[in-house]
């Protein structure tokens, strides 16, 4: 399995140097054999954005984490400190 994620997202909107900067929300994308293809969480809002103006967290990337390691036969709960729902990608 491989996972691809940023700690950080992008701004919707361009800064003065026609730029973006960095924002709360991002992408990931997990690919394997076991993955069950397709998009998880919804399309963010361009037009509903947080008091910072940044798109809104659609998924917790924890969500995700959290089925990976089951996945893995780990502790979910044990690794991330609390318990989260399943996304069901894998």
């Amino acid at each position: 399995m491989i996972v691809t994620i940023s700690d950080f997202g992008r701004t919707p909107h361009a800064n003065l140097s026609f730029g973006t900067d960095h924002g709360a929300a991002s992408v990931a994308f997990v690919l394997g054999d076991a993955v069950k293809g397709g998009v998880y969480g919804s399309y963010p809002s361009l037009s509903n954005f947080d008091a910072n103006g940044n798109l809104r967290v659609q998924v917790d990337f924890r969500n995700m984490l959290s089925d990976i390691i089951l996945a893995m036969g780990g502790n979910a709960k044990a690794v991330l400190g609390e318990t989260y729902p399943r996304l069901g990608f894998i």
